[in-house]
């Protein structure tokens, strides 16, 4: 009988589901070959079983495979990396060649002072070869920020650290996944690599890391470019153009799940310092805002993490004395960990009384001042960067149609659209607000394109990525889009179509 399974979402995505809910809109049951019952931790489809004289339950199919990934999260995994996920690690993209980065937790003064005296080392190891040793002391890891370390351009699946201070480390793990022979995705803007399990959100954009000689078969949905070759591994830029099925299957593939939001684990009182997966308050309880799935805090009594999760609420506050990890996973006991965050308590923070930083550009780094603006910045993109945590709102026609958590000093991208207030929060306050306003309005001129394209002729062409770009740079004209979408989902366009389509470019 399982209970980790994710039921297929026309709108959201992947989305938990349990028995009782499934019997609502399936009382007779379903067969795992409608592929609408996904089994969470392996990944395979399973079968919605509704019988007379016993409750509803999910299960495997009897020749499915077996679930491996259920017996490593509950096995090795565990023991490698007790903490329910692997440290940080980035690719950075250099002209024809990689750096590869592995991301260290902070210790603490005492940690590093004892390390220090005792002249302690770390080795990081691959294929049982030593790639690199490190002196462990104040002079490289800090105490408040993530320590990001260079092992050049080695690829491996597996990063193996051995250190000699074996329980004085705990939040570092003896393992670090690396790059999957089956595929690995990082996000393209911030170069991390995804967790296993992760969210997978249309319209971002990411880098698959594959060998070589493995095939990438094209799909209508998933904008596909060869970026380059690196040692053995071709390179790709990925990005859902919509939320469809063949979208989420070719995802599943990499063990990703598709969706419409990220999974966020956010700090909203009170004031507080935060680097990447760290912060720093001087609180003795701090309150946080988490989108889904269940909340971990280690080393905690069990009695809390179960009390944290009984009432499944959204916001939710902590005590923090002393240096937590503060995890978000998909199912209980740190299963499938989507996020985290280390909690460091602080004596005392200095409160800086000047307004926050707000930066905002176009997509080559024009500076865009607030206000309204007669005009879509180039390639309808802004880029935005904040001092602090916050968010940006989206109103259009007076209500708020989106809310999009922004974190302090991590670049963000947004598509803009006319007739569209876009407001960025830092904490309650408006920080910045800029509206895009048509002063001469072009509904005339997309629908006598639509008219132009329905009646072009001629032979026709197999659809290529390069007309998905097309698709994203029409945004101020729907109907001319949608109708280009529509040839995209079909997989053919006429040759004439395609010529007047590069003319309104």
């Amino acid at each position: 009988m399982l209970t980790k399974v994710n039921m297929w979402n026309n709108e959201h995505g992947w989305q938990h589901s349990t028995a009782d809910q499934a019997v609502l809109k399936f009382p007779r049951g379903l067969s795992s070959n409608f592929k609408i019952f996904l089994c969470e931790i392996c990944g395979q489809y399973v079968n919605f079983v509704n019988a007379q004289h016993q409750l509803p339950y999910f299960r495997h199919n009897s020749f499915s495979d077996d679930c491996k990934e259920k017996m490593v999260s509950s096995g090795s995994y565990k023991h490698t990396n007790p903490l329910g996920f692997s440290l940080p690690l980035k690719a950075k993209l250099i002209d024809d060649s990689i750096e590869i980065f592995i991301g260290f937790l902070p210790l603490t003064d005492e940690v590093l002072e004892m390390a220090q005296k005792k002249n302690a080392k770390l080795k990081i190891l691959a294929d049982r070869k030593e790639l690199k040793t490190f002196n462990i002391g104040p002079e490289r890891f800090m105490t408040d920020k993530i320590t990001y370390l260079s092992v050049d351009q080695s690829f491996a699946e597996k990063y193996v650290l051995e250190y000699d201070m074996e329980g004085n480390l705990n939040f570092w793990p003896t393992v670090v996944e690396g790059f999957s022979r089956n595929g690995t995705l990082f996000n393209k803007e911030s170069g991390k690599r995804l967790a296993r399990n992760a969210n997978v959100v249309v319209g971002n954009e990411y880098l698959l890391f594959i060998p070589q000689d493995a095939y990438i078969s094209p799909i209508t949905d998933v904008m596909i470019e060869k970026v380059k070759t690196l040692d053995g591994y071709n390179v790709y830029s990925l990005q859902a153009l919509n939320l469809s099925r063949e979208a989420a299957d070719y995802f599943l593939n990499f063990g990703l799940r598709l969706t419409d939001t990220m999974a966020d684990l956010t700090q909203v009182y009170p004031f507080v310092l935060k680097s990447t997966h760290v912060l720093l308050h001087a609180s003795e309880k701090v309150w946080f805002y988490k989108s889904e799935g269940f909340v971990d805090a280690c080393p905690s009594p069990d009695e809390f993490t179960k009390m944290l999760n009984a009432n499944m609420a959204s916001t939710f506050s902590i005590r923090n004395n002393f240096t937590q990890i503060l995890s978000i996973s998909r199912f209980e006991e740190n299963t499938s960990v989507l996020n985290y965050i280390m909690l460091k308590k602080a004596k005392d923070i200095p409160i800086e009384t000047k307004e926050p930083e707000v930066s905002v550009t176009d997509s080559i780094g024009e500076d865009l001042s607030p206000g309204e603006y007669g005009f879509l910045p180039k390639e309808s993109i802004i880029r935005i960067r904040t001092e602090y945590d916050g968010q940006i709102i989206t109103i259009k026609d007076g209500f708020i149609t989106n809310r999009r958590p922004l974190k302090n000093n991590q670049p963000a991208s947004l598509t803009v659209e006319w007739e569209t207030v876009y407001q960025i929060l830092q904490g309650f306050d408006v920080a910045y607000e800029v509206k895009f306003t048509r002063k001469v309005k072009v509904y005339k001129r997309d629908d006598e394109a639509v008219r132009t394209l329905k009646r072009l002729r001629g032979r026709e062409v197999i659809i290529t990525h390069s007309l998905g770009a097309v698709a994203r740079k029409l945004q101020d004209m729907p109907k001319t889009r949608e109708w280009l979408l529509q040839q995209i989902r079909r997989g053919k366009i006429s040759q004439g179509a395609v010529n007047y389509l590069r003319q309104l470019e």
